[in-house]
């Protein structure tokens, strides 16, 4: 009967340096390979859950990028992207995609409308009733153009602040995939975030207040919704 695996030389495998006499030990005992299998991904799982667990988060990357936060957590991410060269390649890849197309400085509210003319302006239409819990009352709102729906709905995030959940549906959602979405209250940004893969986006927390919303694809015309309530 072949010998169990000592926990140095099962490390020594999963770092590529064991000989070929261990190797061939591993290679013709099942239980052995079944034992190395086991760590293997035990060690998997602990590197995922440990990866990037002491980097800020998307949202508070983007918030640094748009100057939204204060001087102390500026100076904390600051800090942090000395150091983390993901976290510096998101930041690029965030100022890259504003950077397309876009003015140096964030204009006026209604200079910015008048930008923007040319993007596309949803109607809002009735939401499906089905979309509501049974006995309560529906808060999704929905806009349609050109084929292209827009559904949007919150739900409370406590101290009268909602999450805003979004969703784009076409025939084409991976035109929509990464596309920019910004979030505006009094004519200001208050958020950005962009669209995940299957075409849903979500912000939180907001004020439930009046809402503008536009989201900008890669190589498309830009949605944009001047008027969202924010139900908290």
């Amino acid at each position: 009967m072949d010998k169990y695996l000592t926990e140095d030389e099962i490390s020594s495998i999963l770092d590529d340096e064991a000989d070929p006499e261990l190797l061939e030990l591993v290679a013709r005992s099942p239980e052995n390979a079944a034992r190395l299998e086991q760590v293997r991904q035990m060690e998997h799982k602990l590197r995922v859950s440990l990866y990037r667990c002491n980097c800020p988060t998307s949202q508070q990357l983007n918030d640094y990028h748009m100057q939204l936060i204060d001087s102390g957590e500026t100076q904390d991410i600051a800090h942090h992207l000395n150091t983390c060269v993901v976290c510096r390649r998101e930041i690029a890849s965030l100022r890259s995609f504003l950077d397309q197309g876009k003015p140096a400085r964030v204009p006026e509210i209604r200079t910015r409308l008048a930008g923007w003319l040319k993007a596309i302006m949803p109607q809002p239409i009735m939401p499906d009733p089905t979309m509501a819990m049974r006995g309560e009352q529906s808060t999704s709102q929905v806009f349609d153009a050109n084929g292209i729906t827009v559904v949007v709905d919150t739900r409370p995030a406590g101290d009268d602040q909602v999450e805003l959940i979004g969703q784009v549906a076409t025939d084409d959602v991976d035109a929509w995939i990464g596309a920019l979405v910004e979030i505006r209250q009094h004519s200001a940004i208050v958020m950005v975030t962009t669209v995940d893969d299957i075409g849903g986006f979500s912000c939180a927390p907001l004020a439930a207040d009046k809402t503008e919303l536009c989201i900008t694809p890669q190589n498309d015309t830009p949605i944009l919704i001047p008027e969202i309530d924010l139900i908290s």
